[in-house]
């Protein structure tokens, strides 16, 4: 049991679906992965929480962050992925493996 999971009895933990952009070579576009890549147990911040985690550069965009184990990270998620959380869509804006300390992915999402 990871830290976050560890929290789950103060915290309430929401699914999180993650979906990579794919490129069809046949068609020429961009679509999302009809599958999820990565689904994963996860804290979501919101508001004001969430953009305290982010540098400045990116406090205009973000609106929620997703937290979550890294032994649960079993799959790259991409930039520009859709996290699906609660029957609502997400944009990643980036993954990170906070100081490298392979403990806990926090990865920043705005609007879809």
């Amino acid at each position: 049991m990871g830290f976050i999971s560890s929290m789950a009895d103060n915290n309430e933990l929401v699914e999180v679906k993650f979906y990579n952009k794919e490129y069809n070579p046949g068609t020429g576009e961009e679509t999302y992965s009809s599958t999820a890549v990565l689904t994963v147990q996860s804290l979501f911040w919101t508001g004001a929480a969430a953009e305290r985690k982010v540098s400045d550069k990116y406090k205009a965009e973000v609106v929620g962050m997703i937290v979550f184990d890294f032994e649960d990270y079993t799959a790259t998620v991409k930039e520009e992925a859709k996290a699906e959380i609660s029957g609502k869509d997400y944009s990643v804006i980036y993954v990170d493996n906070i100081a490298m300390q392979n403990k806990i992915i926090q990865i920043p999402v705005k609007n879809f």
